[in-house]
């Protein structure tokens, strides 16, 4: 992959803080985007949900392809934020001894990166993926020959930001270990951008190495809050699966 050089540009992000006494326990949500934007304003009512339920959750923007950046900077941009709302634990009412990654799409794809290779201030405790890459090796596997072909091609996001061939630190599959924290993983069956068999070959990766994983497949949900139809967004927004998320945050967190 030629090396570019990552635009600078200011980094942003939305903080949800419980109203009420006492410190909470930080959630990181990382927004979808196609690795070409990164939309902090995304899912506001999920992040008030969770919010509401006992957490700090901060949506984070984080550099994409269109800033000539690649997964590499993605990453610094997450443990960036990680580094500095721990140095500002007082003024959001954080308890800074742990935090759980929340990401959909290519922030979900993210989020796992982070937890299986970054080293941030505080420990990765869990991880929430929904319909999240997590083997880009493999992610064109389950399509027709049409999609296979617009995700190996070397000029698509997806090759932009992570590499083509990727290198073997991009595949969150192959850096699975018993450190790797908890996952939930959360696909739609009917996903026709981010094949389901991803966030199977996750869930294979972590129980092998003996990670608590969950896995939970919807189905008719497309691909989250990014899918073709508008009824995924209320598969996706359903107290049911917002209520699997926070049960599963309290649990790790």
């Amino acid at each position: 992959m030629p090396a570019t050089q990552a635009k600078a540009r200011p980094l942003k992000m939305d903080v949800h803080v419980p109203d009420a006494d006492g410190t909470f326990p930080l959630v990181i949500f990382l927004p979808g985007g196609g690795f070409v934007a990164a939309p902090r304003q995304m899912a506001r009512a999920q992040r008030g949900f969770v919010a509401d339920a006992g957490f700090v959750v901060a949506s984070v923007t984080y550099r994409t392809a269109d800033d000539d950046a690649t997964f590499r900077e993605g990453l610094a941009d997450v443990c960036a934020a990680i580094a500095y709302l721990v140095d500002h634990a007082d003024d959001y009412k954080i308890v800074a001894d742990g935090v759980a990654l929340w990401g959909e799409s290519a922030g979900g794809y993210l989020a796992a990166v982070a937890a299986t290779t970054c080293s941030p201030v505080v420990p990765v405790k869990a991880v929430v993926t929904i319909v999240g890459g997590t083997d880009v090796s493999q992610i064109s596997d389950g399509f027709d020959d049409a999609a296979a072909r617009a995700w190996r091609d070397p000029r698509s996001p997806l090759a932009r930001y992570i590499g083509h061939p990727p290198p073997h630190v991009a595949n969150p599959v192959a850096q699975v270990g018993p450190s790797t924290p908890p996952f939930l993983l959360m696909h739609g069956e009917d996903d026709r951008i981010v094949s389901p068999r991803q966030s199977l070959l996750m869930h294979r990766a972590l129980v092998a190495a003996g990670v608590p994983s969950r896995r939970v497949v919807l189905g008719q949900a497309g691909h989250g809050m990014l899918g073709f139809h508008r009824n995924d967004n209320k598969v996706w927004t359903s107290v049911r699966v917002m209520s699997s998320v926070v049960d599963f945050l309290r649990e790790s967190l």
